[in-house]
């Protein structure tokens, strides 16, 4: 089990009135790496990972809680 911080994901998409799609969308990757970050799966790819960190503009270590 993963500890992404989902919390960062939902507020960007709360204060831009994305929905996950969109989200996605607007990361280019698929609609499952979002849902298998919510279910703190491990399975998530890494280059899924750079790309949604990179559209927040926050490092890889903040988005999976480390610091």
């Amino acid at each position: 089990m993963v500890n992404y911080n989902v919390k960062m994901i939902e507020r960007y998409m709360k204060v831009h009135e994305m929905t996950k799609e969109g989200f996605c969308d607007f990361c280019g990757v698929p609609l499952d790496t979002v849902d298998k970050m919510i279910a703190k799966d491990g399975t998530v790819m890494s280059d899924d990972l750079i790309k949604v960190a990179s559209a927040l503009y926050v490092r890889v270590d903040d988005l999976m809680g480390r610091s």
